[in-house]
This record gives C-alpha cells, sequence and structure tokens, in this order.
C-alpha cells in the first residue's frame, strides 16, 4: 500500500417508503445526476458514490434503494439490518404513502434497538404542488414526532437532492461522535468506581505501616526511659503507663 493511500470511511444508507413515491428516482438522480421517468419495481439495487463532506473529507456512499411493495416487506428487515441512516420517503402527492412511515418507522426503531436512529424524512415529487395531498405542516409534524428534519425534494427538477442525501450523513456522522463521547464518559466512569477501592487499600496499608512505625517509636522511647530509671542511685521506682 503507497504510504499517500489511506482508508476511505464508508456509509450504508437505506431509502425505504411506500411504492411509487419516487424512492429509485431519487436514488438515480443522486448517483448519476439523471432523472428516470420509467421504472422496473424496485427489488434491491445498491449503488456507491464518492461523497465529500465539508469540502475536506472524501467518504463512499453506499445506497441500498429497496423494494416499497407490501409483497417485499419480508425482506425489509434485512434492508434495515445492513443501514447506518435511512431515507424515509413519501411522495406529497399520496397521503397513503405518507401514512405508512410510521410502520417503517416502528419497524426500524424494532429492528435497530437503539434509542436514536439517524433518519431524513424526504416528501418527494414537491413540483407537483397541484396534486399535493399532503401538507408541509402536516410533514413538519410527522418528523419532529421521528426527531429528524424533514426534506422537500423533486426527482424530476433535482430539488434538495443532495441536501436529503447529505443531511443522512451528517445525521449518521453525528450519532457516531456522540456514542465515541458517551463510551469515553463510561470509561471513565468505570475507572472512577475502582478507584474507591483502590484508595481504600492503599489508606489501610499507610494505616498498617504508620502503626507499626509509631509501636517502634513507643518501644524505643520506652526503653530509654526505662534505662533511665532502673539506672537511678536512689532506687526510686519508675511507673511506665
Amino acid at each position: 500500500m503507497s504510504s499517500k493511500s489511506r482508508l476511505i470511511r464508508a456509509y450504508q444508507l437505506v431509502v425505504l417508503g411506500s411504492g411509487a413515491v419516487g424512492k429509485s428516482a431519487l436514488t438515480i438522480q443522486f448517483i448519476q445526476g439523471k432523472f428516470v421517468d420509467k421504472w422496473d419495481p424496485t427489488i434491491e439495487y445498491a449503488y456507491h458514490k464518492p461523497y465529500m463532506i465539508g469540502g475536506e473529507e472524501i467518504v463512499m456512499l453506499n445506497v441500498l434503494d429497496t423494494a416499497g411493495g407490501k409483497e417485499y416487506q419480508s425482506l425489509r428487515d434485512s434492508y434495515i439490518n445492513r443501514g447506518e441512516g435511512f431515507l424515509l420517503v413519501y411522495s406529497v402527492t399520496s397521503r397513503t404513502s405518507f401514512e405508512e412511515l410510521r410502520s417503517f418507522y416502528q419497524q426500524i426503531m424494532q429492528v435497530k434497538d437503539q434509542y436514536t436512529i439517524p433518519i431524513v424524512l424526504v416528501a418527494n415529487k414537491c413540483d407537483l404542488e397541484y396534486k399535493r395531498q399532503v401538507s408541509r405542516n402536516e410533514g413538519r409534524d410527522l418528523a419532529s414526532l421521528f426527531g429528524c428534519p424533514l426534506i422537500e425534494t423533486s426527482a424530476k427538477l433535482r430539488i434538495n437532492i443532495d441536501e436529503a442525501f447529505g443531511a443522512c450523513v451528517r445525521a449518521i456522522r453525528r450519532q457516531n461522535a456522540e456514542l465515541k463521547h458517551w463510551k469515553s464518559v463510561s470509561t471513565k466512569f468505570e475507572f472512577t468506581e475502582q478507584r474507591p477501592e483502590a484508595i481504600r487499600k492503599q489508606n489501610k496499608d499507610l494505616r498498617r505501616k504508620k502503626s507499626v512505625s509509631t509501636k517502634f517509636e513507643y518501644t524505643e522511647q520506652d526503653s530509654e526511659h526505662l534505662s533511665g530509671c532502673f539506672s537511678d542511685s536512689g532506687g526510686s521506682s519508675c511507673v511506665v503507663l
């Protein structure tokens, strides 16, 4: 390996949502920079793209475009297990797709079994305003419930595509930083918990040494004192208390 080569951090992103909300169109627009109007129903497609963060660090994004139909629901656990971050997509022209996201969210929480999950709520097809069935306020309320950002997108017009995927990467990195911080705090706490026992042992050793030293000093002083008493020419008695 060249001295200049280095490992590139990879992030696993999963695009979830009901069928026909534009998951594949979003993903292909992000990866290839083009809009596909017609696309065969997806079972699973994996895409890879180098991505620059903050104008400095280059990472690799592994994006999994998943099946949205109910007939593929049994595969969803597998998708979720592989993901670090999730884009939950609904179409603003379909209230059903919006309402079904709750079940996607609940399944993510059950499978990952974590307190927080990096999620971005994506309201796609925002260019079809005249067909809108889900208001922006409703989207914001659901995002607030999920504890995640809401981003309205248009795969057709490439509106907020990079922003949606970038927000998911930032959520993953933020969670990783928090986990690293709490792991460090936990390690320090465990070390602190162990210290009192070590301090007690140290204090016990010090008390024992001090006790031995005191007895030694006491014996030395008594010997001199007793010696003085017995050598008294007057024969006076001396009692050591």
